[in-house]
């Protein structure tokens, strides 16, 4: 090895740099270049297409592993083909597209998609559909302000809507899910797209997941339960850890919501084991950032402060700004609750200002930065300036149907005017099964005080 021409790195061998552009020279000389940058590109495509269905699978680590190893071919064989394939370029996106969601690579997954977006325009190829929208989305998710990519997101939204299959890869339905948020009418939801999740046990256990999660968020934690058992008892039986985290870190919450904080850190320590494994650093975030607020809410501030700095550390590593403006509204629901309302204040608004509106993955952000705001407003002597902060949030509450956030806004009021009504209105929100009845008298008394 002491004369060779390349070196070893663990188990792989690297060329000399000086060797390599000697001989990428002589390839540009020869005319051979293009022929083997697409030869390594068509490589590196088949290796990503045979790793992307055991992402969903127990051998998940494995293949992770492996695409580890490949990263720098594969990111340099997702950069030429952007520039000289773009349907090439589409399918090593899709590959791709779990190993960035799971490994925590979202970020540099958006990274390396935006200028293939850029080039895409605001018509899919029916052919390369559901491609098309796993690029638009992967980009959307490291642009907080999305104004420009709504074209692009309209016609992804088009796709999802007229289609009649399955799509190819089933990762495409969380991500839609997260760009889009709940659908307003989950019944006919439900029965356009039901059969499309029976595609295989990855798909199914996600059906009673995403029904869960609608639940939960039209406050209906019951059912909402029984369905996120389910999904966690197949998840488990599949041997998937990325949503057997997801599970779990909503299962968690209601847990703790029930007074049953043990089993509510029994599930966020398997969780969090389980991200760890993963290396999903936004995942990890988001568990520790549920944990502080269960701290927060039971008074364990020497806890939860911990927990939050952590999650603003992990919010970097990522590369993830969101996480980074949330860790700092738990830091400023930290300092309300301690006195310090002017540190409160800027930490709120330094999440607020992370958080623009139109994008559904940081509107409960936005919207929780500004009835902690109110909260200090009211507290400090401004009832006008938190009714306007209070504003924002009810119209994004009533509109998708989020009875926790609207239960939070009614709470405030209730604070802000003396009204009984509205303090009744709260409670029969907040009941594990709110009838329609309590949400339609919630949305009407909110209305009157706010309008």
């Amino acid at each position: 090895m002491d004369k060779s021409l390349v070196t070893r790195h663990g188990e792989r061998y690297r060329m000399q740099e000086t060797i390599r552009a000697f001989c990428a020279e002589r390839l540009a000389d020869a005319g051979e270049t293009t022929r083997l940058r697409h030869a390594h590109a068509q490589h590196f495509l088949a290796l990503a297409q045979q790793a992307s269905p055991s992402l969903l699978r127990a051998e998940q680590l494995d293949w992770l592993a492996r695409l580890d190893a490949e990263h720098d071919n594969l990111v340099a064989a997702l950069r030429w083909t952007i520039d000289t394939d773009q349907p090439t370029a589409l399918h090593l996106t899709a590959a791709l597209a779990p190993y960035w969601w799971l490994r925590g690579r979202r970020a540099e997954g958006a990274h390396l998609t935006g200028p293939l977006t850029r080039q895409l325009g605001a018509t899919a190829a029916p052919d390369l559909a559901d491609e098309y929208a796993l690029c638009v989305l992967t980009t959307a998710f490291g642009t907080p302000d999305q104004t420009h990519l709504r074209p692009h997101l309209a016609e992804v939204r088009r796709v999802m809507e007229a289609r009649t299959s399955a799509p190819r890869q089933p990762l495409l339905w969380v991500l839609w899910a997260v760009v889009a948020g709940p659908p307003a009418d989950t019944e006919a939801t439900a029965r356009q797209y039901s059969a499309m999740f029976t595609a295989d046990p990855w798909s199914r256990a996600l059906r009673d997941l995403s029904t869960g999660v609608v639940a939960v968020y039209r406050g209906d934690t019951v059912t909402g339960e029984t369905h996120l058992r389910t999904a966690l008892s197949r998840f488990r039986a599949l041997g998937e850890r990325w949503a057997t985290i997801q599970a779990l870190a909503d299962l968690a919450p209601l847990a703790e919501r029930r007074g049953d904080r043990d089993h509510a850190h029994e599930l966020y320590a398997e969780a969090i084991t389980l991200a760890q494994e993963l290396g999903a650093t936004e995942e990890a975030a988001d568990l520790l950032n549920r944990r502080a607020a269960g701290h927060l809410d039971h008074g364990d501030l020497t806890a939860a402060h911990t927990d939050l700095t952590q999650v603003a550390i992990l919010g970097r590593q990522a590369g993830a700004p969101d996480w980074v403006a949330t860790a700092q509204l738990g830091q400023a629901e930290l300092a309300r609750r301690t006195g310090d309302l002017d540190t409160a204040r800027t930490l709120c608004a330094q999440a607020l200002a992370a958080s623009p509106p139109g994008a559904f993955a940081t509107e409960e952000l936005r919207c929780r930065s500004q009835t902690t705001l109110a909260r200090i407003e009211l507290t400090t002597g401004h009832p006008e300036t938190a009714k306007r902060l209070l504003t924002e949030a009810f119209t994004v509450a009533a509109a998708r149907g989020n009875l926790p956030l609207l239960a939070t806004v009614l709470a405030i009021l209730a604070d802000l005017t003396g009204d009984p009504d509205l303090h009744q209105a709260t409670t029969a929100l907040t009941t594990p099964a709110p009838t329609p009845q309590a949400a339609s008298t919630a949305l009407t008394l909110a209305a009157h005080h706010l309008t």
